[in-house]
């Protein structure tokens, strides 16, 4: 079975990195895109995704905003959370929401983020 993958981020730039980092893996997974949060909802809703990538700050509904979807819908699949943001509030807040993994872009090269989505794509 194709795993789903979602990745969510206002950045098209970074998406297309992690696509060609995906292809790089020969990773075969049903990608799917959204710039917002409102767009993360309904991709959420309409592809049921195995594995969510999400950004934090976004226009129309931030990161949070789809945190609390996922929470009030009782999905269980895991979301990886990569931001620009270090702050630990931030962190404190995803961890109450359950969140897998919280990445901070520029702390950790693309290999080795695309790494953690890996081993949750497979697992």
């Amino acid at each position: 079975m194709t795993k789903r993958l979602l990745i969510v981020d206002d950045d098209s730039m970074f998406i297309q990195l992690l696509e060609l980092d995906l292809d790089k893996r020969s990773m075969i997974v049903d990608l799917k895109r959204a710039h917002d949060g409102l767009q993360a909802i309904e991709a959420i809703e309409n592809a049921q995704p195995h594995v969510l990538v999400l950004d934090l700050r976004m226009p129309n509904a931030d990161g949070f905003a789809v945190l609390e979807h996922i929470k009030e819908r009782n999905y269980g699949f895991p979301v990886i959370v990569l931001t620009n943001y270090s702050r630990p509030d931030y962190r404190e807040k995803c961890s109450q929401y359950g969140v897998h993994e919280y990445i901070v872009k520029n702390e950790m090269p693309l290999a080795q983020i695309m790494g953690k989505v890996q081993e949750y794509v497979e697992a």
